[in-house]
Formats: C-alpha cells, sequence, structure tokens
C-alpha cells in the first residue's frame, strides 16, 4: 500500500506541474510572445530536471540513510 500512495503522489505533483507550466506558457503566448520559446524551452527543461533529481533523491539517496 505504501508504494502505491508514493506513486500516486508522483503522478500527481508531476499532473499538478505541467498544469502549471501549460498556463505559463498561455500567459506567455498572450503577454510576451517574443520569448514564448525560450520560455517554453526554459521551463520544460527545468521541469524534467526537478522531477530528475526528486526521483534520484528518492530511489538513490534515500534508501542510504
Amino acid at each position: 500500500m505504501r508504494m502505491l500512495a508514493s506513486a500516486t503522489n508522483a503522478l500527481l505533483g508531476t499532473a499538478v506541474s505541467l498544469v502549471l507550466a501549460v498556463i505559463g506558457l498561455l500567459l506567455c503566448s498572450n503577454y510576451a510572445h517574443d520569448v514564448l520559446l525560450p520560455f517554453g524551452c526554459a521551463e520544460i527543461v527545468a521541469l524534467v530536471a526537478s522531477i530528475s533529481v526528486y526521483v534520484v533523491y528518492k530511489n538513490v539517496l534515500a534508501k542510504r540513510k
């Protein structure tokens, strides 16, 4: 049951992050269309990097303790 709860939390966190990324991209497309591509690329890279760091922390570093 603990694994299911952990997976659910990870999926919900990812879904919320994606929704916030889409909202940011929509706002950027309306108000700063000229920087949409760099903003979108930076946002996706930051999202993937933060999820990767979290997964490595939870699966590798937290198990060493």
